[in-house]
């Protein structure tokens, strides 16, 4: 897990929301801008259809192959493995291409309740198919199993760590307080701190935090979220993750002093980027109360660090929208493309949701500017 950019509902803009907004989130929704370790769990898919061989299918010397293993015809075959097995890897294949969606596949038969579990099973440790998340679809997977499996679902404890997982993120999207039911079964199971890195542990407490939020109980969201050092105290940037969400939760809360002792924390062990998260909360936090002088200063002193080059992308965009919004329209001009220009250079940016709300904030100001310039009148609408 990587903290994302500050994504905050309460910021109303006084300049165009489209160019200025400094929020954006949707209450249950995923978020999907979390930078994830590689999957250690074999994933139901790892290669195109066309080289993607039934699930036990035998590898010359009789070993069982993975899911998209590529063996030659003669050697395909079926070894005693559960028709689930068989047949979904080609047809998530077939749903992550929107070729056909889940509600369309059970109607024709082509998904059962076996298969549904089959499936969530089979995902990567993360939600996702060997890297690549898709929230929406895992979603209507398992709200077709909701709706077709209550006999498989009734007795919650005989189903894996990994499944109940997915099924408290899906009621935690739909704001269903089974999500804290299941969430707190996994955790009950957890005897002693977890050492290393566990996907699962963090991902309950992840979940928890996420409902508590949505449900405007911010000092709740916040507990969950400083549960992470305590059971899992190995992972060292996790913590700092950790501490920079209930940190952000105690704000909503306006447990203020709570919060800066937090953000205080992470100034003192967290790495350039994290401290560079904390300097984009700051000044948000200064912004939304219109000290845009001193948002500014926050921001520019921490443009020239070296590492943690994609957080820049998110301090100049919010910058720019600073300016916006005072109508400081040369400023936001520069600062924009700025942010934009340093965007490209970078060799491997996120691809995450945080980012992207950067990039498309950074576009969007850039884009009234420029109608500005022409019009030489900015729009502004009603708060």
């Amino acid at each position: 897990m990587k903290t994302h950019f500050f994504t905050a509902r309460s910021l109303t803009m006084a300049l165009p929301a489209a160019c200025c907004a400094l929020s954006m989130s949707r209450a249950g929704a995923q978020p999907v801008d979390r930078t994830r370790p590689p999957a250690i769990i074999p994933p139901i898919v790892q290669a195109p259809v066309a080289e993607v061989a039934a699930v036990g299918a035998k590898a010359p010397g009789g070993n069982v192959a993975v899911v998209g293993a590529k063996v030659p015809d003669a050697e395909v075959a079926v070894v005693g493995l559960s028709a689930s097995a068989a047949k979904m890897p080609i047809l998530v294949e077939k749903l992550r291409a929107y070729t056909i969606v889940p509600q369309q596949a059970w109607e024709a038969g082509d998904l059962d309740v076996t298969d549904l579990i089959y499936f969530l099973e089979s995902l990567d440790r993360w939600g996702g198919f060997t890297w690549d998340k898709d929230p929406d679809l895992r979603r209507q997977m398992v709200a077709l199993l909701v709706q077709h499996g209550q006999d498989q679902l009734q007795h919650t404890e005989k189903l894996s760590p990994a499944v109940r997982l997915w099924l408290a993120d899906y009621y935690g999207s739909v704001n269903d307080s089974k999500c804290l039911t299941l969430c707190e079964s996994i955790l009950r199971e957890q005897k002693e701190p977890k050492k290393g890195e566990d996907a699962l542990v963090f991902q309950v407490l992840e979940r928890m935090a996420w409902f508590y939020r949505d449900q405007g109980q911010y000092e709740k969201s916040a507990e969950n979220w400083l549960q992470v050092p305590t059971l899992i105290p190995d992972q060292g940037w996790w913590q700092a993750d950790s501490l920079i969400e209930a940190a952000r939760a105690y704000s909503n809360a306006k447990k203020l002093d709570k919060a800066q002792r937090l953000y205080a924390q992470v100034i003192h062990i967290g790495d350039t980027a994290e401290k560079g998260l904390v300097i984009y909360d700051q000044a948000l936090t200064l912004i939304k109360e219109n000290h845009h002088t001193e948002a500014r200063v926050l921001l520019q002193q921490h443009l020239g660090d070296d590492e943690g080059a994609w957080v820049k992308v998110g301090l100049l965009s919010l910058l720019s929208a600073s300016y916006l919004r005072t109508g400081e329209v040369e400023g936001a001009h520069h600062t924009a493309q700025n942010a934009l220009d340093f965007y490209y250079t970078l060799k491997d940016p996120p691809q995450d949701g945080g980012m992207k709300h950067q990039v498309e904030r950074a576009k969007e100001v850039l884009a009234w500017c420029q109608q500005y310039e022409k019009n030489k009148t900015l729009v502004n609408p009603k708060d």
